[in-house]
């Protein structure tokens, strides 16, 4: 079975997207700690239960935010499952979407291919040729650890 990550940073702009000017601050920076990628003892359940008290805090004055009261929510903590090395890498999926477009703008402009062989050496050219994919993830520190 594979995990679903959903993005992080999308489900803050929603939220955002359907709060009052005043608010936005304040439920910017309480969603910025229910969100929090870089505590290494925080699991999915934690996280949830945070999210959940934060729902539940702004629904009376949002009745729109019942609906993040559903299950489904809980996929926007899968990241909490990870080292937390490499949370900040998988909490937004921003950069696969971003491939995923370059991807689906060169298979448009280019209208046949000869074989698989050569779709799959296109999109792994592509990919490698982006500068956003070299350079280093924001906050991640690599650190490896010798066992003997």
């Amino acid at each position: 079975m594979a995990i679903t990550q959903l993005c992080t940073v999308h489900l803050m702009r929603n939220i955002l997207a359907k709060v009052k000017p005043t608010d936005k601050q304040e439920i910017a920076s309480q969603m910025k700690e229910v969100l929090n990628p870089t505590n290494p003892n925080d699991i999915i359940n934690n996280g949830y239960d945070r999210f959940l008290k934060f729902i539940n805090k702004w629904v009376k004055k949002y009745p729109s935010f019942k609906t993040y009261l559903l299950p489904r929510h809980k996929l926007y903590f899968n990241y909490l499952n990870y080292h937390v090395e490499i949370r900040r890498m998988i909490y937004t999926t921003n950069w696969i979407e971003r491939l995923n477009r370059n991807y689906k703008r060169t298979l448009r402009m280019r209208s046949s291919m000869h074989s698989p062989e050569s779709v799959v050496f296109l999109l792994a050219s592509i990919a490698s040729k982006r500068t956003e994919y070299t350079k280093p993830i924001y906050q991640f520190i690599y650190e490896p650890k010798l066992f003997y």
